[in-house]
């Protein structure tokens, strides 16, 4: 398992685009998503097909790869919700593991509170920032790390070059 932290807040939700124009392909599967009750770790049941689909997605091309991104709300202590992001996205890993995915194709990621997909103010928002995200790539040179990396790098500099303005 490759385990990625960081502390940057990229634009995450377009990382499968720009994963699959920086390795030079043009068509990836859309991101999924697995929603998780307040301060579990145990994906919703209505939810378990996802990484059931994710799976097959895998398994029906070799040279597909994931970076599994965990998130958490604003519930709790933020270093708690950094750690139950991890154990999200390390549990979906687990998941496609056991079903047969080679774990060299899986990255994985903690966002914690620090990133919310949304404006965590109102129940929807808060329970659309308990979810991990899956994002699908096709690796041109190097793993799911370097991958995540350069969007993280781009991010940044979009965001510099934003502020510059």
């Amino acid at each position: 398992m490759i385990e990625i932290r960081f502390s940057l807040v990229p634009v995450v939700a377009a990382l499968g685009l720009a994963i699959a124009a920086a390795s030079g392909c043009s068509s990836t599967p859309s991101p999924m998503y697995v929603g998780f009750d307040t301060g579990r770790d145990e994906p919703l049941t209505a939810d378990k097909g996802e990484m059931k689909d994710a799976s097959m997605k895998l398994k029906g091309d070799p040279k597909l790869h994931v970076v599994i991104i965990g998130r958490a709300d604003k519930t709790g202590e933020e270093a708690m919700n950094k750690d139950l992001s991890l154990r999200r996205a390390r549990r979906v890993h687990s998941a496609l593991v056991t079903d047969g995915i080679d774990a060299g194709r899986i990255g994985v990621a903690a966002r914690g509170e620090g990133d919310p997909t949304t404006d965590d103010d109102s129940a929807d928002g808060l329970a659309e920032n308990r979810r991990t995200e899956i994002f699908f790539f096709y690796p041109e040179n190097g793993d799911a790390q370097s991958q995540l990396k350069f969007k993280i790098e781009m991010d940044a500099k979009a965001e510099a070059d934003a502020e510059a303005k």
